[in-house]
């Protein structure tokens, strides 16, 4: 039994279908400023612990300790989630990005100690400048909007996008998955 040759046609239409379903670059990018911010609490922990384990500012430590892991394992759910072509994994990127910027300024200004973890603090004006363009990218990105968009739906405009960042859903009753019996 001989396998068929591929004709021109099917080849097409496989790198067309290949090409519709590729992860659009602002989303690799969107990915990459993710798993910077997984290091970053990363080793923010693990100063911690060093400051925990030698005995100084033990409860302070603790607490921020556990702020970091909670934020450590959202962003980590975003990586995860970003090939799922799931608007909620597109809410956790644009929400991760938003309480970076936010934890990088109450570092910076309201969380004044001379604990260690201040080594591996960043700009938070360099953080809220990169992670807006960031968040931009992945919001006014027409080829974003159409990766997390279910089949056969119109792209929503751009208001509901960000108002989705916080509160509703984007497509809640307008889109269901039915599944026969």
């Amino acid at each position: 039994m001989m396998l068929e040759r591929e004709t021109d046609s099917q080849k097409r239409w496989i790198k067309d279908v290949r090409r519709k379903n590729r992860m659009p670059v602002q989303i690799m990018v969107a990915e990459a400023f993710l798993v910077v911010m997984v290091a970053l609490y990363i080793l923010k922990m693990g100063l911690l612990a060093s400051v925990i384990f030698e005995g100084t500012d033990a409860s302070q430590s603790m607490l921020m300790s556990v702020l970091y892991t909670i934020l450590m394992l959202t962003a980590m759910s975003a990586i995860m989630g970003l090939s799922s072509r799931r608007a909620s994994s597109w809410r956790k990127v644009m929400r991760n990005c938003l309480t970076f910027t936010l934890m990088s300024f109450v570092s910076a200004f309201v969380y004044s100690s001379d604990s260690i973890t201040h080594v591996v603090d960043t700009n938070p004006f360099l953080t809220l400048i990169v992670l807006a363009l960031v968040m931009a990218m992945m919001l006014y990105s027409d080829s974003v909007k159409r990766f997390y968009t279910p089949s056969m739906m119109e792209v929503k405009p751009v208001r509901d996008w960000a108002k989705y960042i916080f509160v509703g859903s984007l497509y809640g009753d307008e889109y269901r998955v039915v599944r026969g019996s």
